[in-house]
């Protein structure tokens, strides 16, 4: 199991596999008696164990011990699993060192972004930041979270101005409509609701994340956009599938053109 679950017949699940059961049914894959929730909830006790018995390398084979590093590193690249960027890089080397080629092509990945945020700071001490070409602006994330994201403590200082940002998908109706129903996979089954005086005008703007709440699904955003080019006159909570997770260097990007937007006027 990659991901396990806890659901209320008291069994233990892979997460895609009793969600695409929940789909079509409410019974227990097991007794087949009816559950009265499809809530489930994430079984540390049981992944600590899996854990433990891949990294012992005498229970699986090499090629399955592979595939788990992989498959645990994809979920932590997309936000499904918590350990961020450092933990995923560190399940694909592991998945390597097994033999995984998909697992090469990843990892080859992170060494890439490296260079082009490397090139980038170069560029940016040489006054060429605003003059780079298209193909080397980083523009790796530009579809909305598919699974919930959990922000590390670190991405949430207030500080760190250029992580734990995400941009607000443009369509103001179908914000909209995210906003006024449950975050999908989620344990709670209430909506943040849509506050119609002012969240249309989030689409397409940079948000710092300034809390989250994984019993709903959703984010609370900063109140001044990313540059400061709009407030918003109140919280405003929105779904996690809403916001498309911007990388550091791609806010860096958009902060240096705003500064240089201002200066030019």
């Amino acid at each position: 199991m990659i991901q396990p679950v806890l659901a209320e017949d008291g069994y233990c699940y892979e997460r895609s596999a009793i969600v695409k059961w929940f789909e079509r049914r409410q019974t227990s894959p097991v007794t087949n008696k009816h559950v009265p929730s499809k809530r489930v909830i994430p079984s540390h006790q049981s992944r600590t164990m899996i854990m433990a018995l891949i990294e012992a390398g005498e229970v699986i084979s090499e090629r399955d011990a592979a595939t788990w590093y992989l498959e645990t590193a994809k979920l932590q690249l997309s936000g499904a699993q918590v350990g961020g960027m450092k933990c995923s890089e560190a399940n694909l080397e592991k998945a390597v060192a097994l033999g995984s080629t998909e697992a090469a092509f990843l990892l080859s990945g992170f060494h890439l972004g490296r260079m082009v945020d490397e090139w980038h700071r170069l560029a940016k001490e040489k006054g060429l930041s605003q003059t780079l070409p298209s193909f080397a602006t980083p523009n790796i994330n530009t579809k909305p979270l598919q699974k919930w994201h959990t922000f590390t403590e670190e991405e949430l200082n207030v500080d760190e101005i250029n992580q734990g940002v995400v941009k607000i998908i443009h369509d103001a109706k179908e914000l909209e409509r995210l906003c006024n129903r449950p975050a999908p996979g989620m344990a709670s089954e209430e909506a943040v609701g849509f506050n119609t005086s002012f969240m249309g005008r989030l689409c397409g703007m940079l948000f710092k994340v300034a809390a989250q709440d994984p019993n709903d699904g959703t984010y609370r955003l900063a109140r001044k956009s990313v540059c400061n080019a709009f407030e918003c006159s109140d919280d405003a909570w929105v779904p996690y599938d809403a916001c498309i997770l911007q990388a550091p260097s791609q806010v860096t990007l958009v902060r240096e053109e705003a500064l240089g937007t201002a200066s030019d006027s």
